[in-house]
């Protein structure tokens, strides 16, 4: 009696850890996915729907680590480290994909910054024209 129910036990805690992988590779493939999404919003300089697609990503990630930091809990440690080398795989890849990002984002501000001193400088040129700003 003993020994069947510590089998039930057994496979409850592997049906268990076999869903708790399923969703810890599926949600990290949807970080991925996500995260590539986010390389063509930038690419294509759509910083409104790359905000809105980050904050997404964001939640996702959240619920990976909560999902990861349970994973860790169990025994089976051969098993845990075969998730965690999986996933460990998939976060390089997503980390190679914020480096464009970043890269692209970096790029966008320094051209922002040149067109706004631009328009700045501009500004300042057209002042002495201006008969509006005369003291009376």
């Amino acid at each position: 009696m003993v020994s069947s129910c510590k089998s039930i036990k057994s496979r409850k805690e592997s049906e268990v850890m076999e869903q708790l992988e399923k969703q810890i590779l599926d949600i990290s493939q949807n970080v991925l996915e996500l995260t590539v999404q986010a390389v063509r919003l930038v690419q294509n300089k759509d910083i409104d729907k790359l905000n809105e697609l980050l904050v997404n990503r964001d939640r996702a990630i959240n619920i990976l680590n909560a999902l990861h930091e349970n994973l860790q809990l169990y025994p089976n440690k051969e098993r845990v480290n075969i998730v965690n080398s999986k996933l460990s795989q998939i976060v390089s890849r997503i980390n190679q994909y914020d480096e464009i990002i970043t890269e692209c984002l970096e790029h966008q501000k320094k051209l922002n910054q040149t067109e706004l001193a631009t328009t700045h400088r501009g500004k300042q040129g057209l002042q002495g024209y201006n008969l509006n700003n005369l003291k009376g």
